[in-house]
């Protein structure tokens, strides 16, 4: 079983965060199915990854060939998480397995250690994504198989105009900024411009329009007019 989205023994609700891997170093130990699976979730994060097994799968070679992640074919050995900011036990031996988690423990690390949810540090939840909005679900161990059905189920509600309402909101921060230099005055227009109104604009294609009517609420609020 791979520690996907929690496990048994939980004892406290896990604490949420997203993290920026981005071209920072990850290390897998293992070159199978579960190995593959983290691959791919990593390389969308901007992961540099690091691959280390004597019989990894034909996939992997195929994304070592393609110069995607780093490999190197042979068994792990103390020090390969050297430098590396997380950490993934992915092997079929549990010894190997807590060897690495040993290691990464010493070095106070980002792990995950499949099948053994006492040496891992952190589980992967089942996610959502829209773009910029990530949606994790998790349901703290006890069945991880429902955690993957709410996900299923909150994607039927929340569609690529999330994404990309996202998106064209972003664009506009710095000029917002600019116009409403008062956090509490941004928050409330940033509220107002997350509607289902403005939902409603990008279903249309109508992207210029929301961005007219951010900066318009802006200026408004920036110039002591309510915005309406």
């Amino acid at each position: 079983m791979e520690w996907s989205e929690g496990g048994e023994g939980v004892t406290a609700p896990y604490y949420m965060a997203a993290l920026d891997l981005n071209r920072r170093r990850c290390v897998i130990i293992g070159g199978g199915v579960v190995a593959e699976r983290k691959i791919e979730a990593l390389l969308e994060s901007g992961a540099e990854i690091t691959v280390i097994c004597p019989d990894p799968s034909p996939a992997i070679e195929q994304r070592a060939a393609a110069f995607e992640i780093t490999l190197f074919r042979r068994p792990y050995r103390f020090g390969d998480l050297e430098s590396a900011w997380l950490a993934v036990a992915a092997t079929d031996s549990r010894d190997t397995n807590h060897h690495v988690y040993e290691e990464a423990a010493q070095r106070r690390m980002l792990i995950n250690t499949v099948d053994s949810l006492q040496e891992c540090n952190f589980v992967v939840p089942a996610v959502l994504n829209r773009g910029d909005i990530r949606i994790a679900v998790t349901s703290g161990g006890q069945s991880p198989v429902l955690a993957q059905r709410a996900r299923d189920e909150i994607a039927k509600v929340i569609g690529p105009e999330y994404g990309r309402l996202a998106e064209l909101l972003g664009a506009c921060r710095r000029e917002v900024h600019r116009l409403v230099p008062d956090a509490s005055d941004r928050r409330a227009l940033w509220s107002q411009m997350a509607s289902t109104e403005s939902l409603d604009l990008v279903r249309r294609g109508d992207d210029a329009e929301v961005h007219d009517r951010v900066i318009e609420h802006a200026r408004k609020i920036g110039s002591g007019v309510t915005a309406g």
